[in-house]
């Protein structure tokens, strides 16, 4: 194991360790070079993200989520992600269908207001939104 001096595509320096065979190491530090931003960097564009979602909560008066501080920032981003999502579809929705799309619009906005808790969304965020409403939907059955 090496330890290297890599400057990101940020610009920023980072030290990081690499094993494996010189030109593979070689060739991972030419990825990171062209690729990857450091963890600063990462942070500040999480925490942009997450004051972005949560503005939008506001606006949209989304209930306050549970958790802790970390939980709740995080998770507030993953299901402004997914409302995002879920609108989209909704406003396709509404021209080809509309009182579908209506139906759907409810079970959502009942979704909304029963999932408050931060773990919840954390645990759903590598799950499709559509899949998610209808879980919700299968469970008020």
């Amino acid at each position: 194991m090496a330890k290297y001096e890599v400057t990101m595509k940020c610009g920023h320096t980072e030290e990081v360790e690499l094993i494996g065979k010189t030109s593979e190491r070689e060739s991972k530090i030419a990825w990171m070079e062209s690729t990857c931003i450091c963890k600063s960097c990462k942070e500040a564009k999480y925490q942009e993200e997450n004051k972005k979602a949560a503005e939008a909560s506001k606006e949209a008066h989304l209930p306050e989520l549970t958790g802790s501080e970390k939980q709740i920032a995080w998770a507030t981003t993953i299901r402004q992600t997914k409302v995002t999502e879920l609108n989209a579809r909704l406003a396709t929705a509404k021209e080809k269908a509309p009182e579908q799309a209506a139906v759907v619009q409810a079970i959502l906005d009942n979704l909304l207001a029963a999932m408050t808790a931060s773990s919840y969304w954390i645990d759903n965020r590598d799950t499709k939104s559509v899949n998610i409403l209808a879980a919700y939907e299968q469970s008020q059955k």
